[in-house]
């Protein structure tokens, strides 16, 4: 249509057909330039965007829930140790998506992002369980998985247990969704452009985050750690009085192959453990 108007303006003796070309070049000039778009830009629309599938990917999860409950394709406990907190964790990621879309909303100059996520510090805590039982959440899952795949709903529901690895892979989206806001974060503040307020602000909202990930992988650590101690005490037949417990904190731990010096060089594996008191 632009060009249309230039040549009945050239047609018309208002401009020179020469100029026809400086002309598009400024439109095409303008046109880039509202379309041009900074790093911050496009880090905080891949945070807008991004939260807004997360969030339908929990409201699918969390219908996926309901259905199973409700058409009892397995048991309670089961149910239980599958969602465990899905329902509270996705109340919270519905208020934080309405914050986000508010700051976003904002002028540039206005928006600060870091005390969104400060903000949700103290709500993101609903974390912490649902990570923790993750391990749980998953060998539940795949155990009960071809009663979960009888599901009779939409497509949306069914294709959630079209493969055990679809089937985990939703279930681990809030760990890999918690793990993204940190770099996220860091990203904004490396190449956003902002101000030291707002750096520190950034700082304080992926500290926030950060907390509750280090606490949940040092609590599986521990977890994972007991559940070892456990093993090694099942092993050993006679502890010769000794008692498992007065050893001290589990540090280092492994099998290694010994060849005994019987003439008939067999090899044999043992499990070895250190504890810091022993």
């Amino acid at each position: 249509m632009v060009n249309r108007v230039v040549d009945i303006l050239v047609q018309q003796g208002h401009i020179e057909a020469h100029d026809t070309d400086s002309v598009e070049t400024e439109r095409r000039s303008q046109r880039l330039s509202q379309t041009k778009r900074t790093h911050r830009q496009h880090i905080v629309d891949e945070l807008v965007r991004t939260e807004r599938t997360y969030v339908q990917h929990l409201e699918i999860l969390h219908a996926f829930k309901v259905k199973v409950e409700q058409q009892g394709l397995i048991s309670g406990d089961a149910v239980h140790d599958i969602f465990l907190n899905l329902k509270q964790l996705l109340d919270v990621q519905r208020k934080f998506l309405i914050c986000v879309e508010q700051e976003d909303y904002k002028d540039e100059e206005e928006q600060n992002w870091g005390q969104v996520f400060e903000k949700f510090g103290d709500s993101f805590h609903v974390y912490q369980p649902y990570i923790i039982n993750q391990t749980t959440c998953e060998e539940t899952a795949i155990h009960n998985f071809e009663k979960l795949r009888t599901i009779q709903d939409d497509a949306d529901l069914r294709q959630i247990v079209e493969s055990p690895p679809i089937l985990t892979g939703f279930l681990l989206k809030p760990f890999a969704r918690l793990c993204k806001y940190p770099l996220l974060l860091n990203t904004l503040a490396d190449k956003g452009q902002l101000d030291e307020e707002k750096r520190a602000a950034i700082q304080r909202g992926t500290v926030a985050i950060t907390d509750i990930l280090d606490f949940t992988n040092t609590y599986l650590a521990k977890q994972e750690q007991h559940k070892i101690v456990q093993d090694l005490k099942d092993q050993v037949e006679d502890w010769k009085s000794h008692r498992v417990e007065a050893f001290g904190e589990l540090l280092l731990h492994g099998t290694f192959v010994v060849i005994k010096g019987d003439g008939m060089n067999t090899e044999r594996e043992v499990r070895c453990a250190r504890s810091c008191k022993s």
